[in-house]
C-alpha cells in the first residue's frame, strides 16, 4: 500500500511526514536519503499492526506551493533475520553490549546486524550470535506466504 508522502526543503536538508500516519517523519542531507528513511519509517510504523487506511487519496486536498512536494511511497522492506534477531534478544533478556562480547564483535557491529534494514548478514556471524545466545543456526526455505 503506498502512503502520500510530504515533502519539504529546509536550510540544509529534506524533511518529510506521511499526513495518514501521524507521527511518521524523517529528515535527510538530500532528496534521496529523506526518500528512504520515510520509507523505512513508515516501515517501522506500520510494523506488527494493521496499516492504517490510507485517507489522502491525492494531493488535491494540500495547500502545497510546489506540487513537486509529494510522493507516494510504500514501507521500505524489513529483514526477517534481523527481525528475529532482535525478537531473541528480547526473549532472552540478553543486552548488545553483552551478546557482542559474547561473539568477540563490537556492540555497533551488532547494532548493524539487528537493524530490520540490513541485508548483508553472513551465515557465519549468524551462526556466532546463535552460539552466543545458546542457539545453534539452522537455515531453511519455504514458500512464500500469500498476501
Amino acid at each position: 500500500m503506498k502512503y502520500l508522502a510530504v515533502l519539504e526543503y529546509g536550510l540544509n536538508n529534506y524533511s518529510a511526514y506521511i499526513p495518514d500516519v501521524p507521527g511518521c517523519i524523517a529528515t535527510g542531507k538530500t532528496l534521496e536519503l529523506v526518500m528512504q528513511s520515510i520509507s523505512e519509517a513508515l516501515a517501522l510504523h506500520l510494523e506488527g499492526q494493521a496499516p492504517p487506511p490510507v485517507q489522502t487519496l491525492d494531493a488535491e486536498g494540500l495547500e502545497l506551493a510546489d506540487r513537486d512536494s509529494v510522493a507516494w511511497i510504500e514501507p521500505a522492506p524489513m529483514n526477517p533475520v534481523s527481525l528475529e534477531l532482535e525478537r531473541i534478544l528480547k526473549e532472552k533478556r540478553f543486552s548488545q553490549t553483552e551478546i557482542a562480547a559474547r561473539m568477540g564483535i563490537k556492540r555497533q557491529s551488532l547494532h548493524r546486524m539487528l537493524s530490520p534494514f540490513y541485508w548483508n548478514h553472513e551465515t557465519e556471524t549468524l551462526r556466532k550470535f546463535a552460539a552466543a545466545v545458546g542457539m545453534e543456526l539452522q537455515i531453511s526455505l519455504r514458500e512464500p506466504v500469500a498476501a
